[in-house]
């Protein structure tokens, strides 16, 4: 009379470890940390779903985004900027969009409010992209061209001058 009933996974939570797992396929385990939580003293904490330490020094930290959550990711963004005190020589904190019909550039025009005001121009460059558009990067790249690749993008879409699509 206790069956078990098989519980399904969320489909967000499932799209993330498929994503998880393809990086790792493509470019080996070495450098992804996976999920990572930054916190303080007072226990004031945040996390991001996949870290990447890179051989130069820099660190890209990852949020897999399925839900459009552009004010949560900003929260996020605030919050990283806070707490994150690794010594690395340069972080970029990159959002991938797994909802094909969203548009990154309302996420970067958030971003790009915060960092511009909030944060003086002192914060972590970001960028923002479709997952399609990810993909198609890691499979036209090797993992140090497609580290320099999203800090090229990064440093783009953080410049006060970028123009928006929207």
């Amino acid at each position: 009379m206790n069956e078990l009933k098989q519980v399904k996974k969320p489909k967000a939570r499932t799209r993330e470890n498929e994503f998880k797992r393809y990086l790792r396929q493509k470019y080996g385990s070495e450098y992804f940390i996976g999920n990572t939580t930054f916190s303080n003293e007072d226990s004031v904490s945040i996390s991001v779903d996949e870290k990447i330490d890179c051989t130069d020094n820099s660190t890209i930290l990852i949020e897999f985004d399925t839900g459009n959550y552009a004010k949560l990711i900003v929260g996020q963004y605030i919050l990283l900027n806070e707490l994150y005190q690794e010594n690395t020589s340069e972080e970029v904190f990159l959002v991938i969009h797994a909802n094909k019909h969203y548009n990154p550039e309302r996420t970067i025009k958030n971003l790009k409010f915060i960092k511009s005001g909030l944060l003086e121009n002192k914060g972590m460059n970001f960028c923002a992209l479709k997952y399609e558009d990810f993909i198609k990067l890691c499979e036209e790249n090797e993992l140090n061209s497609l580290v320099n690749v999203i800090f090229d993008i990064a440093t783009e879409q953080s410049n006060l001058n970028y123009n928006l699509l929207i």
